[in-house]
């Protein structure tokens, strides 16, 4: 909210994946209290109908919608796409914020591990369905949140190659920690080159980083790291202020 403070955003469209909770609604609300028209992409639609009521709660007149949104699965990315650009409407912003974390291994229904898939490859799809809508709204922009977590990874095997294995190991080769890390290395990539790809054309692309230790609810797979997450709240950033 101070970040936006002064700013008329009512012209601006807006997209954010993952914005029931967290990081994600705590943006939703500030940009619609600052007039933008707000979708909140989400998985979750119960949650996302209750996500869009608090916002209305604070301004009536809030522009906000839930649709839904599973970056689990491919086919629901694409009908997401189809569905937003059947409003006819422009995309001034693009917010890549879902993802999980410390999730137990698992497949999508299209057969690929569930971390990399809904932190990276959901998105990678979702922007490739979108980016003629970005670049016929330019001046329009990307954000990929991702982490700091990023820097304790690779995507290389021992001759430097890029190994595509590491990113959707079978189960025994499968730990939650390393799969979430590299998938905020792969938005990383993503963003610097999606941004040299778009940017002539007046669309922009940056990765973010929230902030250490944010008390969300994307540790809630784990419980040591609630555990750590609980007792580090007291001296970290409130969910209103993740990002300066």
């Amino acid at each position: 909210m101070e970040i936006l403070q002064g700013r008329d955003l009512s012209e601006k469209v807006v997209i954010i994946t993952g914005a029931n909770s967290g990081i994600g609604f705590e943006t939703a609300k500030s940009l619609a209290l600052h007039g933008a028209c707000v979708i909140l992409a989400c998985r979750n639609m119960s949650r996302a109908n209750e996500a869009v009521q608090r916002i209305l709660g604070e301004w009536h007149k809030a522009k906000v919608e839930a649709m839904t949104l599973d970056l689990a699965s491919l086919h629901s990315v694409q009908h997401f796409a189809e569905a937003f650009k059947s409003k006819n409407v422009p995309l001034h912003v693009l917010i890549c914020n879902a993802a999980v974390f410390a999730a137990p291994w698992s497949l999508t229904e299209d057969d690929l591990e569930a971390t990399f898939q809904v932190n990276h490859l959901g998105h990678f799809y979702l922007v490739q369905l979108l980016e003629d809508t970005l670049r016929r709204s330019s001046p329009a922009r990307v954000v990929m949140v991702s982490s700091e977590s990023h820097r304790f990874s690779e995507i290389k095997d021992s001759s430097g190659k890029l190994d595509f294995s590491l990113l959707s190991p079978s189960k025994k080769e499968f730990w939650a920690m390393v799969a979430y890390n590299r998938s905020k290395l792969c938005n990383i990539l993503f963003s610097n080159e999606l941004n040299r790809h778009l940017s002539p054309y007046g669309v922009t692309s940056n990765a973010v980083h929230p902030g250490n230790m944010i008390y969300s609810s994307i540790h809630r797979n784990w419980w040591v790291y609630t555990l750590l997450f609980t007792l580090a709240r007291p001296f970290t950033k409130s969910m209103a202020h993740p990002i300066q």
